[in-house]
């Protein structure tokens, strides 16, 4: 972005109210990834309306920028969710999102999340084209693509186990369990 502002100032084939224009225009975008960074970070609506409610407004604002098909089935959670724990579920759905519409290039994707006795179960499955999971993990090890290894330490340190089912051509199923009474670190 500085580098096209002081570009802009140096262009003498522009009039100044092109130039103007064109920094405005810049100033807009910036404006506009900068709201969408801070909505994903933490959204308002896991604090005021809940994980469920949360995952919902992940899925239809990932949709709205793919086109892909996003159904979320959320069951019954406890009363006294703890708020760590539903960031931590957030943002495992926001990377395997991520990851299921840009690399997987998916056109449908179904999340749900359940209780079952102590344990909370997220299912994400998809019907991109799916890949090597060793491959992939062994990637991530390297640190080739970092997604994948922090959703794996986010998951190990609330003592949670990550797995991914995949083969070329596939699709992927991520599936995370994890503990309902064991406090982050504690693993």
């Amino acid at each position: 972005m500085h580098h096209r502002l002081h570009g802009l100032a140096r262009n003498p084939g522009c009039s100044v109210d092109e130039r103007l224009q064109q920094a405005s225009t810049l100033c807009e975008t910036a404006i506009s990834e900068v709201r969408a960074l801070s909505r994903m970070l933490r959204p308002q609506i896991l604090d005021d309306l809940g994980l469920s409610a949360a995952l919902q407004w992940l899925a239809r604002y990932s949709s709205e920028d793919s086109g892909c098909m996003i159904e979320v089935d959320v069951g019954d959670l406890p009363e006294d969710f703890d708020s760590e724990l539903s960031t931590l579920i957030f943002r495992v759905a926001q990377e395997a999102l991520a990851n299921a519409l840009k690399h997987a290039q998916a056109k449908h994707v179904v999340m749900r999340l359940t209780r079952r006795a102590n344990h909370l179960l997220l299912l994400i499955v998809d019907d991109g084209c799916g890949c090597d999971v060793e491959r992939a993990w062994r990637r991530s090890s390297e640190s080739e693509s970092s997604g994948l290894a922090s959703m794996r330490e986010r998951v190990n340190l609330f003592g949670g186990q990550l797995e991914l089912i995949s083969q070329p051509g596939e699709g992927l199923q991520l599936r995370v369990r994890l503990p309902l009474t064991v406090e982050p670190g504690e693993s």
